[in-house]
């Protein structure tokens, strides 16, 4: 097996969509405790840009170690 490119279209936005479903979930209830107000505060705001791109960094990293735990194997 090659990573993604042995996942059909279906597959790999089935995955993309729970990845983004995930990341939503845990950023809301991580920075956004309640939903008082009809828009975000500033550190609402900061606190969602900083969990989303930890939980892509994050992503990335993983699928690194993955890719090379396949190679080895």
């Amino acid at each position: 097996m090659n990573g993604s490119a042995d996942l059909s279209p279906q597959k790999m936005a089935k995955l993309n969509s729970h990845f983004i479903v995930s990341m939503q979930a845990v950023c809301l209830k991580k920075c956004v405790p309640d939903f008082k107000q009809a828009d975000l505060s500033g550190g609402e705001k900061n606190c969602v840009d900083r969990c989303i791109a930890k939980y892509y960094a994050t992503n990335d990293i993983l699928g690194r170690l993955f890719a090379q735990e396949r190679a080895k194997a």
